[in-house]
């Protein structure tokens, strides 16, 4: 029971990492292809190469991304080497992006993370924003790469940082399902692993009894025989 206890919680803590990271990447991967559609929308050759070059048009691509989507904090950009470039609002602390994440960014691919407990005072001056939690919050932050049609060079970087609660959320949902489900798997494995158990028991019981009424059948046929072999030799004596 313990090994399949720890099996099933073992296999329950993996989807729960898997799940997780699905539910953070989605925003990220939903928030790239409208970057792209919004991209090929406002023009393409030199007029979007020249778009996409200047720091002030992409912050304002990145805002135009993050007004679909609700409770967006604040909007970083970062060149293609990781950089600060700029951010909105102006209250948003300057720092340059983890070296860690930049290869998947420069591979064309969005990078998101689940910050349970953030402590705004580390993105926000706080004090000049009387309408920001003092307290930890959860925090979603999306970066979204940028480049242009056609090309698979990076040209800018996107950092969203969106009120976190929304994930939270669903993130309790889904360890709501999968306790349910380890608890049902753990339950069903265990009454098949009963069932198992009791039948194999039974046989061996069934199996000792029998071994049990062999032995007494010998026994008494033994016994039996030095019965007669003593008679036999008494009648010998007496003759």
């Amino acid at each position: 029971m313990v090994v399949l206890a720890i099996t099933v919680a073992g296999g329950t803590l993996h989807l729960r990492v898997h799940l997780r990271e699905h539910l953070a990447q989605r925003d990220g991967e939903i928030l790239a292809t409208v970057a792209l559609a919004r991209q090929y929308a406002n023009g393409s050759g030199a007029t979007l190469t020249q778009r996409l070059g200047n720091p002030a048009d992409q912050l304002a691509l990145a805002l135009e991304i993050s007004q679909i989507k609700e409770g967006v904090l604040g909007v970083r950009l970062f060149d293609r080497d990781g950089h600060f470039e700029t951010a909105f609002p102006p209250t948003l602390l300057a720092s340059n992006f983890p070296v860690k994440d930049l290869p998947a960014l420069q591979a064309l691919q969005p990078v998101s993370r689940f910050h349970e407990r953030a402590w705004l005072g580390d993105y926000f001056l706080l004090d000049a924003e009387p309408n920001l939690p003092a307290s930890r919050t959860p925090l979603l932050e999306v970066n979204i790469p940028l480049h242009m049609r056609g090309n698979s060079n990076l040209v800018a970087a996107a950092q969203l940082l969106l009120d976190g609660h929304a994930t939270a959320r669903e993130y309790a949902r889904v360890d709501q399902h999968l306790w349910l489900l380890g608890s049902g798997l753990y339950l069903g494995g265990a009454l098949l692993l009963s069932g198992v158990l009791l039948w194999a028991y039974r046989r061996l019981r069934k199996a000792h009894a029998l071994v049990e009424e062999r032995t007494a059948r010998l026994l008494r046929a033994n016994h039996e025989l030095a019965l007669a072999a003593k008679t036999s030799a008494l009648g010998s004596v007496t003759a």
